[in-house]
């Protein structure tokens, strides 16, 4: 990671807080972290910033020119392997949203948001008589006209490109004292041998400061339930 401070001008900023002051990050090998959809040009892989450090909300996010388009992301998506047949998956769900369970009634109305193809979280809640609706906007698109008492966000806000304008739009789904479930990783200090960010997939990484401003900008509650796993609520 370089100490360069640069602004990216008016026609870039950062995707959270819209600051234009940022520190560049260069990978030293790039096709880590970086798809062979950009691969196919060395001399513009090399002379990219690869990510970008926001000096503001101490979020990373990953160049926009790096970004894959839609129909390249959606075939990613089918690479991952979530079935609900296989008991390593759905130990690895269960494991995942019991930190959340205490802080869900049986009768409120939930959302698990980008569910992807098996809606693994909606399949557990309802063995254990919890009913829940899933969204994801390339398996299963539908619009969601109601509000909801709290919205599960499991492996996905490092997805968001427009990362400000999803947030927005998931808290404006949120009723009074609504929650908002996140499951990620903060990014570390040694980005470099992070793997997490080596998933082409992934282009905005928080650290606990952009939580806190997330907070702030948005008038929630920030909780820190584990290390990877976090709730912000309506006030």
């Amino acid at each position: 990671m370089k100490d360069k401070i640069i602004s990216l001008g008016q026609d870039m900023s950062c995707p959270f807080c819209l600051s234009h002051m940022q520190s560049p990050i260069f990978l030293k090998n790039s096709k880590q972290a970086l798809d062979s959809y950009f691969l196919k040009n060395p001399e513009e892989v090399k002379s990219r910033p690869h990510f970008f450090n926001c000096l503001e909300c101490f979020c990373i996010f990953r160049n926009p020119f790096f970004i894959l388009p839609e129909n390249e992301e959606h075939q990613r998506y089918f690479t991952h392997n979530n079935d609900l047949e296989d008991q390593n998956y759905l130990s690895y769900l269960n494991q995942s949203i019991k930190s959340f369970l205490p802080f869900i009634t049986p009768n409120e109305a939930g959302l698990d948001f980008g569910c992807g193809p098996t809606k693994g979280i909606e399949f557990i809640l309802n063995k254990i008589g919890i009913k829940l609706s899933s969204y994801d906007k390339y398996f299963f698109p539908e619009t969601l006209e109601t509000k909801f008492d709290y919205i599960f966000c499991h492996e996905v806000v490092e997805h968001f490109v427009d990362v400000r304008q999803e947030l927005e739009k998931l808290i404006d789904k949120l009723k009074p004292n609504g929650r908002l479930f996140i499951r990620t990783e903060l990014h570390p200090e040694d980005f470099e041998n992070w793997y997490y960010k080596n998933d082409s997939t992934h282009v905005f990484f928080f650290s606990e400061k952009t939580f806190k401003k997330m907070a702030s900008d948005f008038n929630l509650d920030f909780i820190k339930l584990e290390k990877n796993k976090f709730m912000v609520q309506k006030k």
